[in-house]
């Protein structure tokens, strides 16, 4: 696309493998036409996924699980009221899950259409719903029930994302945050340095390791010159397995932004398999 016009009518853009500046001009120009981004990119061992939504998107099924449901065992009638499950089945629910109840004899204005609670756990059993003064009391019977709440998430542009000194990068169980933010610091470099990013080239990962010192990106306790180092090596280069995970994951975001179902990335995602790489690196 070249204008505004050319995204009318289309709910996603999806960016595969472009350059910094090329992703720049497209996300600029999904924000004009109101329409979500998805970019998608490898270099040899390392991938990036970025998500911008809009500056408020509603994601109406956080989980895509199914609500949970429970059968109770008592409901007390008081001004702090508490919801007790039956010992075969503990509520699940988090602080500030919202629910309703259902058939609960003895308490029929607790099952008023429309009327929700919104929960505190005490423990696996036990929730606090605030109060249920003239509800009636429990008599026996009924359940409660999850209601899911539509969340609204913000988001950054990409122009915006990457030029942030606390850049918004998911954080993935096991990775540490250091190698995160060196993989976004080389991605942020590697489109001046590529022409001399050949395979093996200890040049043009000197030259990356130096981009990379003084863009200012990382503190100088961050950097991690191997890591920097085999980026470049394999800058040029496409990993097939590292590509279809990459892409699998984009297609997911694209589907979340489609459907407002599932919480997307928040907002870029790092992930390297470097380790497959073979050591000592070899050299042209």
């Amino acid at each position: 696309p070249q204008a505004k016009a050319d995204l009318a009518g289309y709910t996603t853009l999806v960016v595969v493998d472009q350059p910094l500046a090329e992703m720049l001009r497209l996300s600029n120009l999904a924000r004009q036409a109101g329409c979500k981004l998805v970019c998608a990119r490898t270099c040899g061992a390392f991938g990036q996924i970025f998500c911008d939504f809009g500056d408020s998107f509603t994601v109406a099924d956080a989980d895509g699980e199914q609500p949970k449901e429970c059968l109770l065992q008592h409901v007390s009638t008081s001004e702090h009221g508490e919801a007790v499950c039956v010992e075969e089945q503990p509520h699940g629910l988090q602080e500030g899950d919202v629910v309703r109840f259902e058939g609960v004899d003895g308490m029929p204005a607790l099952c008023t259409p429309g009327r929700t609670f919104v929960v505190r756990p005490t423990d696996r059993h036990t929730l606090q719903i605030g109060s249920t003064l003239g509800a009636g009391e429990y008599a026996g019977h009924g359940r409660l029930v999850q209601v899911k709440q539509p969340a609204t998430v913000s988001f950054k542009s990409f122009e915006d994302a990457m030029a942030a000194e606390n850049p918004p990068i998911h954080e993935v169980v096991g990775v540490p945050t250091t190698r995160t933010r060196n993989a976004h610091a080389c991605f942020r470099a590697i489109d001046a340095v590529l022409p001399m990013a050949e395979p093996g080239c200890e040049e043009g990962a000197a030259v990356l390791l130096e981009a990379v010192s003084l863009g200012g990106w990382l503190r100088e306790d961050e950097l991690l010159p191997e890591l920097v180092s085999a980026f470049a090596r394999g800058a040029r280069g496409q990993l097939g397995p590292l590509c279809s995970f990459v892409g699998g994951v984009a297609a997911q975001e694209v589907l979340k932004a489609c459907s407002s179902k599932f919480m997307p990335i928040r907002q870029l995602l790092y992930y390297d398999c470097a380790e497959v790489l073979p050591q000592p690196p070899p050299t042209r």
